[in-house]
């Protein structure tokens, strides 16, 4: 993966980040409201990390994670 690649995908995440923070101090009511909001912000997170790990393994020619979840407990050697 480019650094290019690389550096777009982090920006997405704390843009993401950002996003999420305004719900930070709400209300149960207000995070019913706007609770697909927040479950759409969270799986924006999620797939963007876990595109970011896939290709970074796949840059070592590691194997790929069969899933998201399954990403996350890869450990990324140097």
């Amino acid at each position: 993966m480019s650094p290019e690649v690389v550096k777009r995908k982090l920006e997405l995440l704390i843009k993401y980040l950002e996003d999420l923070k305004k719900f930070k101090v709400i209300s149960y009511e207000e995070f019913m409201e706007n609770h697909y909001t927040v479950e759409r912000i969270l799986e924006l997170l999620v797939i963007t990390s876990s595109d970011l790990i896939f290709h970074l393994l796949a840059k070592k020619k590691e194997p790929i994670p069969s899933s998201y979840s399954v990403a996350f407990f890869v450990e990324i050697r140097e």
